[in-house]
């Protein structure tokens, strides 16, 4: 595993689908700041320089029945276990993000390439660190380590930390190991809550019941099962 440290750039997972060529797997990008940090749906991901933990990895090797969508539950996952050494009522939203009680602290966003000629999934990380101010429009649903806790952490013993732990999900992952399905079920954020969900472009409304064994979030709208393949879940207070 080897991590390349970048002061400025347009975006971790940019640098890595620019240079996967040359890189190896696993390699892990990290910067202080981004200029065009993404989320998912294209959103803009807003950080302060040197507050956040910015990285992606780069994964290069599968097998045949590696389903590369799981990679974002698995990172979730990883994310979790990271964090859960410093603070409590810490939930995975599926898909792709990590909340503490009902605010986000971490965003993922997975991109890949995969055709004949080439195969290849970054995974972007964002988590939210030292950063205690928001802009407006997030700021009452957004928090951070030291928000939560009031301490200041060093930003590179956290990626350390994090990238040893998300290395070990992933390969185990990839290695037929399960075992993330049941850490979400435990985890999963608003399980038998009343949700909002779009299908079909059509504003709707369920309730959580679980997540399927191939990461698919089951929802029970009226007298129907759903199974969500993607797409965001609203709390509907």
């Amino acid at each position: 595993m080897l991590i390349i440290k970048k002061d400025v750039i347009t975006s971790t997972n940019e640098y890595i689908k620019e240079h996967y060529e040359t890189l190896d797997n696993y390699t892990i990008v990290t910067a202080n700041y981004q200029t065009n940090g993404r989320g998912r749906m294209t959103r803009v991901w807003h950080s302060c320089a040197g507050d956040n933990i910015l990285m992606s990895i780069l994964i290069k090797e599968f097998n045949d029945r590696t389903d590369v969508n799981l990679l974002s539950l698995v990172t979730g996952v990883a994310v979790h276990k990271f964090l859960s050494k410093y603070l409590n009522k810490l939930y995975i939203k599926w898909p792709n993000d990590v909340l503490v009680d009902n605010k986000k602290i971490c965003g993922i966003l997975l991109e890949g390439k995969m055709n004949n000629n080439s195969k290849m999934v970054v995974i972007g990380i964002g988590i939210n660190i030292n950063q205690t101010s928001f802009n407006d429009d997030i700021n009452l649903l957004t928090t951070s380590l030291k928000k939560e806790l009031n301490i200041n952490f060093d930003i590179d013993l956290l990626i350390k930390e994090l990238s040893n732990i998300l290395v070990k999900e992933i390969d185990e992952y990839l290695n037929g190991n399960t075992s993330y399905i049941e850490y979400i079920r435990s985890n999963l954020f608003g399980i038998n809550k009343l949700i909002e969900f779009t299908r079909n472009d059509v504003l709707c409304e369920g309730i959580i019941l679980d997540i399927h064994t191939d990461g698919r979030l089951i929802v029970k709208e009226k007298d129907k099962i759903l199974y969500l393949n993607s797409g965001e879940i609203k709390i509907k207070r």
